[in-house]
């Protein structure tokens, strides 16, 4: 008798973490988490022909790149997952007429961000081929010179 009371206690217990796991699943369930932010961006290289949307609906804006600085403003206002897109170059023979070429998930609650976009392939319309960073720009106060090394080795210096 007793080892059935320990049995229907174990059943009853895992019927309720089943139950549980179900409801907090259905509530995890609903639409992608949305950002709203301001941001610039910056290439160590020169880069044409991608593009983002403001908004779900809107058309595609492309993003202008500086040599030596960070881009004018831009705004975006979508799910938190941004997303890159590029066309193919006009001598391409192919019948693409746009491409998602990159992505990153952007800081949740950054109101301005930077996106740092390098190049991860040997072409620069081909899905994938470029590698994208969002920093929060709250993590670097005004007045200040921030480095960022990609190189993989220590670096020093002076200002």
């Amino acid at each position: 008798m007793r080892g059935r009371s320990r049995s229907a206690r174990r059943r009853g217990l895992f019927a309720l973490l089943v139950a549980l796991a179900a409801a907090g699943g259905a509530a995890g369930a609903g639409p992608p988490a949305a950002a709203e932010v301001d941001f610039t961006v910056f290439s160590p290289e020169p880069i044409e022909g991608l593009a983002y949307r403001a908004t779900a609906d809107a058309v595609l804006t492309c993003l202008v790149f500086q040599p030596t600085a960070r881009s004018r403003r831009y705004h975006y206002a979508g799910p938190r997952h941004f997303t890159l897109y590029a066309s193919p170059p006009p001598d391409a023979r192919q019948n693409v007429a746009e491409t998602e070429n990159a992505g990153v998930d952007l800081p949740a609650g950054a109101g301005e961000v930077l996106l740092l976009i390098r190049r991860a392939g040997s072409s620069s319309w081909r899905a994938g081929s470029w590698r994208v960073q969002a920093f929060d720009v709250s993590l670097f106060p005004d007045a200040t010179v921030s480095v960022l090394n990609f190189s993989g080795i220590e670096l020093r210096g002076s200002i």
